[in-house]
C-alpha cells in the first residue's frame, strides 16, 4: 500500500483528491435530476413551500434545490467534476494496477 504512494505520490493525492469531491458531485448531480418544479410538485399531490421554484423530494419532504433550467452551468459543473473524479479515480486505480503486474 504504501510502496504504491512512494512510486506515485501524485496518483495517490489524486485518489484522494478524487474521493473526497466525487460525493458532493453525485449529490449535486442527482439532486438536479431529481428537482420537481411548483408545477410538477402540485401534480404529485404535495406542492413546494412558498416561494421555491424547485425542490427534491426526500423522506417525505422537500429540500430546496435548483432546476436544471435554472442554473444550467451548476448541473454542466456538478456533472463535470463527478465524471473527472470517476475518471481520475479509475485511471488511477489502473496504474497502481498495471505497477503491480509489471512488478511481480
Amino acid at each position: 500500500m504504501f510502496e504504491s504512494f512512494r512510486r506515485h505520490p501524485v496518483f495517490s493525492i489524486a485518489q484522494l483528491i478524487a474521493a473526497v469531491l466525487v460525493l458532493p458531485a453525485f449529490f449535486c448531480t442527482v439532486s438536479f435530476l431529481a428537482a420537481d418544479t411548483a408545477v410538477e410538485a402540485a401534480r404529485g399531490g404535495k406542492p413546494l413551500p412558498g416561494g421555491w421554484s424547485g425542490g427534491v423530494m426526500s423522506h417525505g419532504t422537500y429540500y430546496r434545490w435548483w432546476t436544471i433550467a435554472e442554473r444550467p452551468i451548476f448541473f454542466g459543473l456538478s456533472v463535470a467534476v463527478l465524471a473527472t473524479t470517476l475518471i481520475m479515480f479509475h485511471s488511477t486505480l489502473y496504474v497502481d494496477w498495471k505497477d503491480r503486474q509489471t512488478n511481480k
